[in-house]
């Protein structure tokens, strides 16, 4: 990989849903495409993303955690850039709402995460 990122994967995901494909395209693009930026701020070396999608008590949970800088800006629960919030974030919280799951973020530790619901 270009741009030295080791990605893990732990993936199952049922094949029928009521997860409309291009909610969970989205969502996932948007998720892969943050995590993989937000690995080039971190230490060469220690670039890795880890995704975890698997079904749960009725729910697909998404679970995407990557290495960072550390220096995760968050406003009202949600990280932001420098130059403001990035339309990945909103177009993962709108579709993830919309569909009736629920997401949540958070920075800890070099590592940044992604925890996504979807109802299946």
């Amino acid at each position: 990989w270009e741009r030295g990122i080791e990605i893990s994967h732990n993936v199952a995901v049922p094949e029928q849903t009521q997860i409309k494909e291009n909610v969970f395209i989205s969502v996932l693009g948007n998720v892969m495409e943050n995590a993989i930026h937000g690995c080039e701020d971190a230490e060469k070396d220690r670039r890795r993303i880890d995704v975890f999608i698997r079904p749960k008590a009725g729910k697909l949970a998404i679970r995407v955690t990557n290495t960072c800088s550390g220096k995760v800006i968050f406003r009202d629960g949600l990280p932001v850039r420098k130059t403001g919030r990035g339309t990945g974030v909103v177009s993962i919280v709108h579709e993830v709402e919309e569909s009736g799951g629920d997401v949540e973020f958070s920075a800890k530790n070099g590592e940044f995460t992604a925890r996504i619901l979807l109802k299946l």
